[in-house]
């Protein structure tokens, strides 16, 4: 949808500036981004080999009379010309010898005494079970994109293809500035009027499980002014994206979004029909991107899974990383339509079927723990679903 809230994010991320590159060792590469594609050194395979185990074979030779057996095709070595009216034993991957024209499988013959006699009716016809050079990919072949998020399939691919230290974008870097003159280290001692900040660990968290993200700077900060300003100073330093949390609303003391243009930041959005989350802020500041997110918990943590995280994997990679969801039918329908993109905890009880969590708003980190993730409810919509579904852990 054209309107659809994820497009400020999407657009905001567009405005980063160009990432770095670097060559990392392959078998540090699985997590991350490719940045240059990759080519198939050579054909592959790289030469007409065997599709099964058995015996290679001229398919105008092989009568049910059967043929004696000379040699063997090895795999990693050579073969040897086939003999005219005889066979060679032979192992799927092997090359096929010159002079044979087909495969018939070992399950399909007798072998006794040195011979070999077909126990099927039909015999192979030429070309049956080889696997020709190039089948896969000839030379030059684009294997994998620029953009591509490396998974062991990809790592697989390019020890194939012999890339040993592939070029990748560089780790993002991250600040988070979680705000709040109520918030303390959940290690401090406790007053009655004070919050443990739930905030600043649950990005750090979920920025740690990204590896193609890497957490650079933390601080808590009191809503002070000038105190916002000088974290923001510091983070636009360090990072490349910054996350701040709190004080980003109306109240008389939410001072980050006039901190944000103090220290240079162009506010690209303030506030999208999102619950939770209404208030959330993004900003451009020379090429590096600010999203300040509402201070509640699960609003942040909210955002950042179904904004935040796939809009930054926009920028970087191909595909759809983060932005689909999973469809879900609700056990329980939604019964109060509302006019905003709603987002509510659920538990999955089976693959495609979910129930509604007991969920108090946009500060019940209790709900947000129990859920597996939660659902995208359109705006004026009500019913059983399907819904979209986005798991916290990105699945």
């Amino acid at each position: 949808m054209s309107h659809h809230p994820e497009n400020a994010f999407l657009e905001l991320a567009a405005r980063m500036a160009a990432p770095d590159t670097q060559s990392v060792p392959l078998a540090k590469a699985a997590g991350r981004i490719l940045a240059k594609p990759l080519l198939a050194d050579r054909d592959s395979p790289p030469f007409d080999c065997s599709a099964m185990d058995g015996f290679a074979v001229r398919a105008a030779d092989l009568t049910p009379a059967g043929l004696p057996v000379c040699g063997e095709s090895r795999m990693g070595h050579a073969p040897e010309a086939l003999l005219a009216g005889a066979a060679m034993r032979i192992s799927t991957g092997a090359a096929i010898p010159p002079g044979a024209d087909a495969v018939i499988p070992v399950e399909h013959v007798n072998e006794q005494s040195g011979m070999i006699t077909p126990t099927m009716d039909t015999l192979p016809q030429s070309g049956r079970h080889i696997r020709r050079r190039g089948e896969n990919a000839v030379a030059g072949t684009v294997i994998l994109n620029a953009g591509t998020l490396l998974g062991a399939a990809q790592i697989a691919a390019m020890a194939a293809f012999g890339e040993t230290t592939p070029l990748l974008f560089s780790a993002l870097r991250v600040a988070v500035i979680a705000t709040g003159d109520e918030l303390i280290s959940p290690d401090q001692p406790l007053s009655p009027w004070c919050i443990r900040d739930s905030n600043l660990p649950g990005l750090s968290a979920s920025v740690a499980m990204v590896p193609w993200l890497e957490l650079v700077w933390t601080t808590r900060v009191p809503d002070h002014a000038t105190a916002m300003m000088e974290a923001l100073y510091q983070a636009l330093t360090l990072a490349d994206i910054v996350l701040t949390t709190g004080a980003v609303s109306k109240g008389h003391r939410d001072y980050m979004p006039q901190s944000i243009r103090s220290v240079g930041g162009e506010v690209a959005f303030h506030g999208l029909p999102v619950r939770p989350g209404g208030p959330v802020l993004g900003a451009v500041a020379g090429g590096k991107v600010i999203f300040a997110l509402p201070g509640n918990p699960v609003s942040t943590l909210v955002l950042w899974r179904r904004f935040v995280l796939p809009a930054l994997s926009a920028r970087l990679m191909r595909g759809t990383f983060g932005r689909s969801g999973f469809p879900i039918r609700l056990m329980d329908p939604i019964d109060r339509p509302h006019p905003k993109w709603n987002y509510h905890p659920v538990q999955r009880v089976e693959s495609a079927a979910a129930k509604l969590l007991r969920y108090a708003g946009s500060g019940d980190m209790t709900a947000a723990a129990a859920a597996e993730g939660f659902i995208e409810v359109p705006p004026n919509t009500v019913g059983h679903g399907p819904f979209s579904f986005f798991s916290w852990g990105f699945a």
